[in-house]
């Protein structure tokens, strides 16, 4: 029997996260919300922290990981990479100097699927110019894969999410609508799942996953860069909390409203 990626965990990606609530409750309660010190620019609620170790330089860790969302391992690990450098991206930071991957397997998954994801990951920070210096896999009953990044960027140049002003336009750089396109791709695959989509064309679906996959393993380092010209006040990565859940984290930082008419 083929061992499926997306087969043997019942939540996917990025839905394996905690909600927002219960994340701040958890925050809240293990007292981690509270002032962390003067050299600590960013701490829980920004993409990455940030803590200034110079007058010009400032360091910026980053953790992500999650459950496969695909059943081909090479493109999860490139998902994968995509995402832990992302967190430092949407800070308008470029220079990543190392990555530590993170992967989990039960000990039935074939060693050739671990393989096939670490070297996605490993492939796709390397072009990235952010080499993967070590890491940690261990046993456990879902595959995972993921890893830690480390930034370095200048203290003065750093956009965060909590910089939102009246008047500013919330733009995208991706599309939207990942979930229900990887949804279909999952659907399509079980006998169930076919019945569901059978008024949906295998063309409009095959079309829909290509792109939402184009889009995942796409780096947003090019958009970190043109924040580096272009004034930003703050930004962000729409990933586990959706469009609303990181655009509402996004307004109640910067203290202001944001509103998305989805007339237009």
């Amino acid at each position: 029997m083929t061992y499926r990626l997306t087969k043997v965990v019942p939540v996917h990606g990025c839905s394996c996260k905690l909600p927002q609530y219960q994340l701040g409750r958890l925050l809240d309660e293990a007292g981690l919300s509270g002032d962390l010190g003067e050299a600590v620019l960013a701490g829980p609620w920004e993409n990455s922290s940030v803590v200034k170790i110079a007058e010009d330089i400032a360091v910026l860790n980053t953790l992500d990981f999650f459950t496969p969302m695909v059943d081909e391992p090479e493109i999860q690990g490139r998902i994968a990479g995509s995402n832990v450098t992302s967190d430092i991206y949407a800070l308008a930071v470029t220079d990543i100097v190392s990555v530590l991957s993170i992967m989990a397997f039960p000990e039935n998954m074939p060693d050739e699927l671990a393989v096939g994801m670490l070297k996605g990951f490993g492939d796709f920070c390397r072009e990235m110019g952010a080499p993967v210096v070590g890491g940690h896999t261990i046993r456990n009953p879902w595959p995972i894969i993921g890893g830690a990044a480390t930034g370095v960027g200048d203290p003065d140049k750093i956009v965060y999410t909590k910089g939102a002003k009246d008047g500013d336009r919330l733009l995208l750089t991706k599309p939207l609508g990942i979930a229900p396109a990887m949804a279909a791709y999952r659907l399509r695959k079980e006998d169930e799942g076919k019945e569901l989509l059978k008024d949906v064309s295998d063309e409009l679906v095959e079309a829909a996953v290509a792109e939402a996959v184009d889009g995942m393993i796409s780096s947003n380092k090019p958009v970190a860069e043109a924040m580096q010209k272009v004034p930003v006040h703050a930004a962000t990565d729409v990933t586990g909390f959706g469009l609303v859940g990181h655009a509402g984290n996004m307004a109640v930082l910067g203290k202001v409203d944001i509103v998305i008419d989805s007339s237009r």
